[in-house]
């Protein structure tokens, strides 16, 4: 017996459009989490009724469906997504997954490739921290604090934003303390209730913060410590070692085993096949997160995992300004292409000027990257994994992601540690966990602790602990037998050979360095060899990035033919779209080696005056040649086949910048052929200077010059398209400066660059 993947697929996302929003069912995606029990598709009743307040927690949709609108409610930390598709004729499309709203519409709407957020994605670690953007420029993310509403009868779709009144209450006060005390009986309950009916619990423990303020609650909960999962990680990579260590001093302070499985079951059943499994973990992870922890196997009995998820938001934690912030990110990238630098500099300045304009903060102001920790990388790091281990029924549970605790302020006027927040946590519930050190010598200051026991002793003890009756616990606890896990019809070593199976094929690998900068798989590679924690992450960033690419490429050519086995509606679609038939890919070749040749963009630079120069930052190439290099400056040529992002200039020593917009130097039979590009933009720092598209060539440029001072830096941006040529010229062109045969050629191709009406 097998679990089927595609049922679901189909069962945990949906798409609804401006055309079918008449035909919506009231429906709940994934899981919601209260004191009275866990809520999902499994055991949700006629009756429900959704509470926007009370229902904060766990990874779901919502969707609400009255007689006149349609209400979509996210959980709190945004888990799944919200990602809406609009264009100028009034047409939106909304779905909880980013990769379902891109196979619904790429057959129907033109797409465009977002490269800020792509290469950024590519830059990061774990998972992008974006805010609005989506690798497609036409789709945007929807804020995790907002909830939508659409109305059937004028099919508008209405964002609404919510208000959580989040770090408003002081920690010093009694309201502040009791807010606390709620949070912790809230979770207790959550803990004690889960546990009278399930053996299944597991909560981590590491030598860190997040897991271990978690844990005190656990200590207050009366649960029998020895009768659940303490989970700890038991190797020598990333600093599991350490925290091996510091996990194994506390359990044998408070007496318990660490890694105890002997009472939870694990009867599995198998997906059904390598494809499937990949996918459960592909659909929402693909293009947010680079770590998937894919499984081959769906539990027979639900798994509750606890976790210290977010806890770096009740902390001092990316208390960064917005230059740190940036300066950090950029120094990732100092061994990759230089140019990356640009796009991952655009992608954050907008980040944080959303963030800036959303709370109406200063854009320099250090909170802006506590909100994009809680509010972005958050979403994308712990929420989309707990989406893909919800699809083998395992439930993660992050208590500090509860806006409980998050509308407290972290520290006080009289104490401005951020860390004393964690610390009252600490001497309040389980005083004893401060005995033992943190892992990567990290600790609470003393004076921090101080407070914390003086703000405590203020307010008054907890007296809302199950201590007292943990033999009431260990009464209502289940009785169950632990199975072996039934033999799996393949292994994760087989997912991870499914995987470089795709990404080492000769097509992956040109298809990487023909849409990217050339050498992105060699880099990816050589991860995948040098680093031993997650060593694939960036081959799943790459597999993001070519998904997206092909979409883009169906979307704007729709009647050629490269639907990559993309229409089929299951989960074999989306591994089907990183495979590569040789026949399309070969069909695909030919049209991008035409379209590179038909994009000879080029454009010339000289800062006029006596050793004058120019930095200049581009993905494109950049040459100094002899002839254009004199006493008066050294001349820049900046060539490129396809169309590329910001260009970047600094200059050296004053003087008169001129620039030539035209086209590279072509020749036939030794004679210089007037090959053109069509500029549909061209703008200096913003400025737009074309009225209209302007086509030119290499010896009739678009000339703009302009006076410059030394350091002064000036932002160039062109958008440029293939000119259209009469066929016969068309075909000559293609024959005699690109060697490409008319036989070779698809005719539907062919007139996609054919003046038809010359």
């Amino acid at each position: 017996m097998y679990k089927n993947t595609k049922n679901i697929i189909e069962s945990n996302f949906f798409y609804i459009d401006s055309d079918t929003c008449n035909i919506t069912n009231s429906t709940l995606f994934g899981y919601i989490i209260q004191p009275e029990g866990i809520i999902s598709q499994n055991n949700i009743g006629n009756d429900f009724c959704f509470d926007m307040q009370k229902m904060t927690c766990g990874a779901f949709v919502y969707i609400d469906n009255s007689d006149n609108e349609i209400k979509i409610y996210q959980d709190f930390n945004g888990s799944f997504g919200l990602y809406v598709y609009k264009n100028s004729d009034g047409f939106f499309g909304i779905s909880n997954s980013f990769i379902h709203l891109v196979n619904k519409i790429k057959n129907k709407h033109k797409l465009s490739f977002n490269y800020d957020y792509a290469y950024t994605f590519y830059n990061c670690d774990v998972c992008h921290s974006n805010y609005s953007d989506t690798m497609i420029n036409e789709i945007s993310l929807l804020p995790k604090d907002c909830f939508v509403s659409i109305s059937k009868n004028t099919k508008n779709l209405c964002v609404n934003n919510i208000d959580w009144k989040l770090n408003s209450i002081d920690l010093d006060s009694k309201e502040g303390i009791d807010t606390l005390d709620k949070w912790c009986l809230k979770w207790t309950s959550i803990f004690r209730k889960l546990k009278s009916t399930s053996n299944n619990l597991s909560v981590d423990l590491s030598g860190g913060f997040d897991s271990r303020m978690v844990f005190s609650l656990f200590v207050n909960s009366g649960i029998d410590l020895n009768t659940i999962k303490v989970h700890t990680i038991e190797d020598d990579l990333h600093v599991h070692g350490e925290d091996y260590k510091i996990a194994s001093k506390i359990a044998k302070h408070y007496g318990f085993s660490l890694n105890n499985n002997s009472h939870i079951t694990k009867k599995v059943t198998p997906m059904d096949n390598v494809e499937g499994a990949l996918a459960l973990s592909l659909y929402p992870k693909m293009c947010f997160h680079k770590q998937m922890y894919i499984k081959n196997y769906y539990a027979e009995e639900p798994q509750y995992t606890i976790t210290g998820a977010g806890g770096e938001c009740s902390r001092a934690y990316w208390v960064y300004s917005y230059k740190e912030y940036l300066h950090k990110q950029i120094d990732k990238c100092k061994d990759s292409q230089p140019f990356i630098k640009n796009y991952i500099e655009r992608e954050f300045f907008k980040i944080f000027s959303e963030i800036s304009n959303r709370y109406n903060i200063n854009s320099n102001d250090p909170q802006l990257s506590e909100i994009l920790y809680r509010d972005a990388r958050s979403r994308n790091h712990f929420g989309k994994t707990a989406v893909a281990h919800y699809f083998s029924n395992e439930y993660q549970l992050w208590p500090m992601l509860d806006p409980l605790i998050l509308k407290l302020k972290k520290n006080t006027a009289r104490c401005k540690d951020k860390n004393l927040l964690m610390a009252t946590i600490f001497d309040r519930y389980a005083p004893d966990l401060l005995l033992f050190e943190f892992e990567g010598q990290r600790f609470i200051d003393k004076a921090t602790i101080a407070e914390a026991k003086s703000l405590n002793a203020k307010y008054g003890k907890y007296t809302h602990g199950f201590v007292d009756i943990i033999g009431l616990i260990k009464q209502q606890s289940v009785t169950v037998t632990n199975e072996l896990n039934d033999v799996l019809p393949y292994a994760r070593t087989d997912l991870e050979l499914s995987i470089r199976n795709i990404v080492t094929s000769i097509e992956f690998k040109k298809f990487c360095n023909s849409y990217f900068y050339d050498g992105i798989w060699e880099d990816s590679e050589k991860f995948y060899t040098d680093v031993k924690y997650h060593p694939l992450q960036q081959y799943y960033c790459l597999l993001s990035m070519v998904k997206i690419m092909k979409d883009v490429i169906i979307s704007q050519t729709p009647n050629l033919g490269f639907d990559f086995n993309s229409s089929v509606k299951n989960h074999r679609s989306l591994i089907d779209d990183l495979l590569f038939d040789k026949n399309k890919f070969h069909k695909e070749q030919m049209f991008n080696k035409i379209l590179r040749l038909l994009m000879p963009i080029r454009i010339d630079f000289k800062n006029f005056g006596k050793d004058n120069k120019l930095e200049i930052s581009s993905e494109a190439r950049v040459s100094t040649p002899k002839y254009f290099c004199d006493e008066l400056g050294t001349g820049y040529v900046l060539e490129s086949d396809k169309n590329i992002g910001a260009i970047h200039i600094k200059v050296i020593h004053d003087g008169l910048l001129k620039m030539y917009f035209k086209a590279s130097d072509r020749r036939i039979d030794g004679s210089r052929y007037p090959l053109f590009v069509d500029y549909e933009s061209i703008k200096i720092n913003g400025n737009e200077l074309l009225k209209s598209t302007l086509s030119s060539w290499h010896d009739s440029p678009y000339k703009y010059e302009m006076n410059v001072k030394h350091g002064e830096k000036v932002t160039v941006e062109v958008k440029c398209k293939c000119h259209r040529y009469p066929l016969i010229e068309l075909i000559n062109i293609l024959e005699k400066l690109g060697g490409i045969s008319l036989e070779s050629i698809d005719a539907a191709q062919l007139m996609l660059f054919c003046d038809i009406k010359k």
